[in-house]
């Protein structure tokens, strides 16, 4: 799924440069199907052992997740827990055939 489709709102400069790297990473890493998009709208190790690189680049587009999440609840009334699972299923939905996405009952399926 394209980064602005998950994304309310982009960083600028730098940040935004370093997101851009981290999306790129994520999407490789998702393409050799070693990482995920979950039903809580995270994105997940399918397996092995990622590099640093690659956990790095999760833990801070997860992060900035988090914060859209929040921020989407806060404008709607709902929660960010409802806001997470309402784009997980969006993010499963958009997965590309061969990746994998984790449902809700925690099992990674390939697309």
């Amino acid at each position: 799924m394209a980064l602005s489709a998950l994304l309310i709102c982009l960083p600028v400069g730098a940040q935004a440069a370093d997101l851009v790297a981290d999306n790129l990473t994520v999407q490789d890493a998702k393409a050799e199907g070693r990482i995920g998009e979950q039903a809580d709208g995270m994105l997940g190790v399918v397996h092995g052992d990622p590099d640093a690189g690659i956990m790095g680049a999760i833990a801070e587009l997860n992060e900035l997740r988090r914060d859209n999440y929040r921020q989407a609840a806060s404008r709607s009334g709902t929660t960010e827990r409802q806001e997470a699972e309402k784009a997980g299923k969006i993010a499963m939905s958009h997965t590309s055939a061969g990746q994998y996405y984790r449902a809700a009952g925690g099992v990674w399926v390939s697309k």
